[in-house]
């Protein structure tokens, strides 16, 4: 089942990619709001609850990977089923 495991091997790929970007992404809008003074003492707790604003992007982003990784295999599990 050698193309079951690289499907997977390559969809785990994917969505670490789509992880780290999202990282990048947020930690890149933090930075930002703690420049322009958005982020205080006060505020805090505030900052650290409110929603990411790439997040529905991102969440698509890695839910369309996992779908495809799922996809590709299960197109593979059904050839080798039908060989058998």
């Amino acid at each position: 089942m050698p193309k079951i495991d690289q499907a997977t091997r390559v969809g785990e790929r994917d969505v670490l990619l789509e992880l780290r970007e999202t990282r990048r992404v947020m930690i890149e809008e933090l930075m930002q709001r703690l420049k322009d003074g958005k982020i205080t003492a006060r505020n805090l707790e505030s900052q650290r609850r409110s929603a990411f604003r790439g997040g529905r992007k991102a969440r698509n982003r890695v839910r369309r990977v996992l779908v495809e990784t799922g996809n590709a295999g299960m197109g593979h599990v059904l050839e080798e089923l039908s060989r058998g």
